[in-house]
């Protein structure tokens, strides 16, 4: 994922949830991985009515489980292949 990555998903998918489409207000939090916090990533949240909120450094793994749970096995065994 880079920044242009970022800014495919938050056009085609996060611009797409519910209420998404009816422009109603969201927060959406993150972890602190450089494209998220990209001026042409803040400003097109802004376009989506999206409130960014950035997860502090270690502290993803409590705030986001099922990224220790199921994504990091995912991504090591994607890694092995």
């Amino acid at each position: 994922m880079d920044e242009e990555g970022v800014t495919v998903w938050l056009d085609k998918v996060w611009s797409k949830r519910p209420g998404g489409l009816l422009q109603e207000n969201s927060l959406l939090a993150w972890d602190q991985f450089s494209a998220h916090r990209t001026e042409n990533t803040k400003r097109l949240a802004k376009g989506l009515n999206t409130q960014l909120a950035v997860i502090p450094g270690g502290l993803t793994s409590q705030l986001q489980p099922p990224d220790v749970s199921t994504n990091k096995p995912f991504k090591n065994n994607m890694r092995e292949q």
